[in-house]
């Protein structure tokens, strides 16, 4: 008897066991079945956020338009904080922040939960999670801007009371003394700022008063909130699928290595 015959007579030996190795793939599936039947649904939502932007003023008096944050370390910083965690007093958490590849901009946030609604609202009490913490960003900017704006209105607000005290003085009725005033105001401006700078230094206060006074961009979601519906009832059908396979797998494998050792008994 040669291996190939032996591999042939094993193989017929093991289809013999077609109805034990069918019968343990229907056991399986019954067992899978049962459990995920047992197991309270669990509805998960997706949303799509986009990351807002703000502009910022340059040391050349231009505006730069920024993100407030990037997707991919946000996304770290928010799983870290919220995932697997509760923002209301229901089952509803947040499972994962997905930044989308290739884009600095947009994030997937996804949420869980044993009502489809709860698991909505999670999402959206997330983006104000999310929102409160970049306003607290744009704030410190606009602080920083404020800051700025005075020190520049307190500057010019000491130049301007100089000019006027040399336009109001009275006391110099000399035709002579007009032109010297104005002498002395351009000396003044020119010795203050420099006459080059002086409408480079108001336009920057104008800037800076555009920036805080006006929005920016917010950090929102986009689209409509996708209910993907109760995810158990899907993971039960390929958790099925695969449990048969496996179990046809393993029997087969089985009776294969059993009838192995039944040959190497009878030659011994």
């Amino acid at each position: 008897m040669n291996k190939e015959f032996d591999i042939i007579l094993i193989l017929q030996k093991v289809l013999k066991k077609k109805i034990q190795i069918l019968l343990f793939a229907f056991l399986s599936f019954i067992l899978v079945f049962v459990y995920f039947d047992k197991q309270p649904p669990k509805y998960e939502s997706r949303g799509l956020l986009k990351i807002g932007k703000f502009y910022v003023l340059n040391a050349f008096n231009n505006f730069d338009l920024k993100l407030i944050d990037n997707s991919i370390e946000l996304s770290k910083q928010l799983e870290f904080v919220l995932a697997g965690k509760s923002l209301t007093k229901s089952d509803a958490q947040i499972t994962k922040f997905i930044p989308v590849e290739k884009s600095d901009v947009f994030i997937e946030i996804h949420s869980i939960s044993s009502n489809q609604e709860y698991s909505t609202q999670e999402i959206l009490l997330a983006e104000k999670y999310i929102q409160n913490l970049h306003n607290e960003k744009i704030f410190n900017f606009k602080k920083r801007y404020i800051s700025e704006r005075n020190s520049l209105d307190s500057r010019l607000k000491a130049i301007s009371e100089k000019q006027k005290g040399y336009l109001l003085d009275k006391k110099r009725t000399d035709p002579y003394e007009s032109i010297l005033n104005a002498i002395n105001i351009l000396t003044l401006v020119n010795t203050d700022l420099g006459i080059s700078q002086i409408n480079n230094l108001v336009e920057r206060r104008n800037n800076l008063e555009f920036l805080i006074n006006n929005n920016y961009e917010d950090t929102q979601l986009v689209g409509r909130i996708e209910e993907l519906g109760n995810t158990n009832k899907s993971r039960s059908k390929k958790y099925l699928i695969l449990s048969v396979f496996l179990s046809l797998i393993f029997s087969v494998l089985y009776y294969f290595i059993k009838e192995i050792s039944f040959l190497k008994n009878d030659k011994e």
